[in-house]
């Protein structure tokens, strides 16, 4: 999946919540379960939090430093596969440098 596949299939689950409030919900309650419900791997370990940004407020997603990255996860963020806040790259036990978010844990 490249960056672009991976921008669609984020704005997908952002249109499904939009449409969908069953799937906001469970999207809200349990991150993992409804992503994993539309064929995403999440890895294992991985924690998933979804903040919902209001007129008022809203969230920005920093992502991992390169520099605290497994070469395995640069090059996962180099190919596309972590992005948008969704990863798509294979599931691996393969443990971190350092850092948080989306590939540290594997990814999201």
């Amino acid at each position: 999946m490249n960056s672009n596949d991976v921008a669609l299939a984020y704005g997908a689950l952002i249109n499904k919540t939009w449409k969908d409030p069953g799937f906001k919900q469970a999207l809200m309650s349990d991150p993992k379960g409804a992503i994993t419900s539309l064929g995403f791997s999440v890895p294992p370990g991985t924690t998933i939090e979804v903040l919902q940004s209001t007129p008022d407020k809203v969230y920005i997603s920093l992502p991992p430093n390169p520099a605290e990255l497994s070469e395995v996860q640069l090059d996962a963020v180099a190919a596309g596969k972590a992005s948008g806040g969704i990863y798509t790259g294979p599931t691996t036990d393969e443990k971190p440098k350092g850092g948080s978010g989306p590939t540290s844990g594997g990814g999201y």
